[in-house]
């Protein structure tokens, strides 16, 4: 239930005060630096997506932004999705208060299937839609070493679907998470959130952590004003258990288990009675997983590292019902030919088992239940010029169920101009293979009025799965540069030119003297999209720090001569922001008080049917001693509500505008 926001607001601060006056009296404030990392330090965090191995990020050769866990709690952000806002090149929308659609460099929807996206190097996207159910996966935002997000293809160490981008959201080890947080929050549209961690040593060189967390958000609104009947609440919990027997060795094993219910209206066709009727329903999702990781060094050039995950998802809907288990064995060994060469190969075999409900609206013809993907890759990596040029080039290569084998190469260079800045260039190709929907399912589609145009009249069909539909393609071409300018500003800037080919269409394939259309699914679209990704970090003064980013992305595509897809290629590009730029604001005032501020404006989208915003979120925080801190957010503060997405022809659910949001929050350490 809505609760009054002066009444929630007056509790919350009494409540807040209470619990500062109360822990501060005992302590001692002492003084908090701005940031956990410098200009220059920051340049030299690690990143492991680009090529399977740890690499400074100053050494790259790839368009990689590193969302920082001081980042995500300055930011005031309260879900990892929301936190990828913060990386240039990845549009982030909110569809409704349980929905996201999230993508890089484009293609965007509910189930972008043109981004890999990883939780500790598990693989999370739904393997029926090959997107991410955004309110399923998470993780406790306080455990977050980083957010590693690389823009441009990764299928070459990464494999299928890693086409425009791959993300891994990277924990912290459990030796770095020893003793107990408690974190409560309360507010308005993000109603509640509890989270609770503890962790200790099991002997000299081994740790564990235990999690918990729960919370709850409300609805957002309709655009006449009424509730949108979307609010949704999740529980987790899970471990991790780091364990080094040997200097050259580390074990790695953790798990997790969620629940989420939510609400929500889907709008479901049917041809008897014909029309479009809108269901109010209640999904829910539950799910676990277990991973287990060992890594071995025989010497600072030679490791080995085994990898074994077994996840479960399970989500039940009005229109179908999927059910998932996958389980998954990666191995990857890197060593040293020579002075300046190093060879990095490996594989992995993935079983998906799935038990798919159909309904009336969606048929699926599950005849086999069982997906199998065996993968191969190969990277070398050779030094030269005094250590200045690194060039790097390999190939994924994969057997999958629906397409067979599947080829991934790339060719990546940086030169370090300077030991301060360096410029890089690659050349990819990637691939998506075909979800496993659209190959298996039949969909019921009630087209209504001025649908096809005005004065169309309302049209009733079938969208019948393709037993050819092929992957999508990708050649894309990257130039970047990254540098130091100085101890205080950074900078780093891609650009970027996309051809992609056989992207998916709805081919319209008869109607019937009734006016009954039959469509099925096929790669009659080609395109091309370029773009240009910006980012600046500046240490103004010491107490003082901006982030900008700016991300501009063009797309053109066009059908092929013998489609006829019935959207239209117009409806494919138009999903996309052309612009989006940020700027984000962090100081530390005397006392300890932190004022964070973050203005973002996003381009519209469909044509200007959903309109271009700005907005600003406030942060207000004490650091009231070293192990308790007490912040005010406010989200959204410009606007009442926003509209950030539209509908989806394929899957319709409620449009909805996102409103205006305050909480306070208050983490303990212990």
């Amino acid at each position: 239930m809505r609760r009054p926001i002066k009444e929630l607001c007056r509790l919350a601060a009494i409540w807040y005060a209470g619990v500062g006056i109360m822990l501060s009296c005992s302590s001692v404030i002492a003084d908090t630096n701005l940031s956990d990392f410098s200009i220059e330090e920051l340049m030299q965090l690690d990143v492991t997506l680009v090529s399977r191995k740890a690499k400074s990020l100053q050494k790259t050769s790839a368009a990689v932004y590193i969302i920082t866990n001081d980042d995500i709690r300055h930011s005031g952000v309260t879900s990892v999705a929301e936190a990828l806002r913060l990386a240039p090149g990845v549009h982030v929308a909110r569809i409704d208060a349980n929905k996201w659609a999230i993508s890089i460099r484009g293609n965007n929807g509910r189930f972008a299937s043109h981004v890999l996206v990883q939780i500790d190097g598990r693989t999370v996207y739904s393997q029926l839609f090959a997107g991410v159910y955004w309110d399923a996966q998470d993780v406790m935002l306080e455990d977050i070493e980083q957010i590693e997000v690389v823009r441009g293809p990764g299928g070459t160490m990464w494999g299928a679907n890693a086409v425009n981008g791959v993300i891994n959201i990277v924990t912290k080890s459990a030796r770095d998470t020893q003793g107990s947080l408690l974190s409560t929050s309360i507010g308005t549209e993000y109603e509640y959130g509890v989270s609770a961690r503890h962790g200790a040593a099991l002997g000299e060189n081994a740790w564990l952590r235990v999690y918990a967390k729960s919370e709850a958000y409300d609805s957002s609104r309709k655009t006449d004003g009424s509730d949108a009947y979307d609010d949704w609440n999740r529980t987790q919990t899970g471990f991790k258990m780091d364990w080094e027997p040997k200097a050259s060795d580390k074990v790695t094993i953790q798990g997790d288990y969620y629940e989420s219910d939510l609400r929500q209206v889907v709008y479901v066709s049917s041809l008897d009675p014909f029309g479009i009727t809108a269901v109010a329903e209640e999904p829910t999702t539950e799910g676990g997983n277990l991973l287990a990781r060992w890594s071995h060094n025989f010497s600072d050039e030679h490791n080995f590292a085994l990898q074994f995950y077994y996840d479960h998802f399970d989500r039940q809907e009005f229109l179908y019902g999927e059910k998932q288990d996958t389980i998954d064995i990666d191995l990857q060994h890197s060593f040293a030919l020579g002075d300046h060469q190093t060879l990095t190969w490996g594989g992995g075999y993935r079983i998906i088992e799935e038990d798919i409900r159909s309904s009336d609206s969606i048929i699926f013809h599950n005849t086999d239940p069982r997906r199998d993907l065996i993968s191969l890759f190969l990277q070398d990596e050779i030094s030269l010029l005094g250590d200045r040029l690194h060039m790097a080039a390999g190939t994924k290569v994969e057997h999958n169920t629906w397409t067979g084998v599947e080829w991934q190469p790339s060719v990546r260079m940086t030169y370090s101009t300077t030991d301060r800045s360096a410029v890089w260039a690659a050349v990819s190709h990637a691939v998506k293979i075909p979800a496993n929907a659209e190959r298996i399912m039949d969909m019921v589609q009630v087209y209504p009025s001025d649908f096809f145009g005005p004065g169309s009249p309302p049209l009733a069909g079938m969208l019948i799965h393709s037993d050819d539909f092929k992957s999508e393609n990708i050649i894309a071409y990257e130039i970047g540069y990254r540098a130091n300018v100085s101890s205080v500003l950074s900078m780093d800037i891609a650009a970027f030119v996309n051809e992609y080919d056989d992207l998916r269409t709805v081919e319209l394939t008869n109607i019937s003297p009734e006016g009954f259309l039959t469509a099925e699914l096929g790669n009659g679209m080609r395109g091309d999209s370029y773009g240009v990704e910006l980012s600046s970090r500046w240490q103004v003064l010491d107490w003082w720090r901006l982030i900008a980013t700016w991300t501009y992305t063009h797309m053109d595509f066009d059908l092929k001569g013998s489609s006829d897809d019935i959207f239209g290629n117009e409806y494919a590009t138009q999903n996309v922001p052309g612009n989006i730029a940020s700027l984000f604001s962090n100081m530390q005032l005397p006392g300890r008080v932190e004022v964070d501020g973050w203005v973002r404006y996003v381009d519209s989208i469909y044509g200007g049917e959903v309109p271009a915003y700005t907005t600003l979120d406030l942060r207000l925080g004490w650091n009231a001693t070293d192990n308790i801190e007490l912040s005010l957010v406010g989200q959204g503060l410009l606007h009442r509500s926003i509209q950030e997405y539209g509908m989806d022809n394929l899957v319709m659910t409620e449009v909805t505008e996102m409103e205006r949001s305050i909480y306070c929050r208050a983490t303990i350490r212990f």
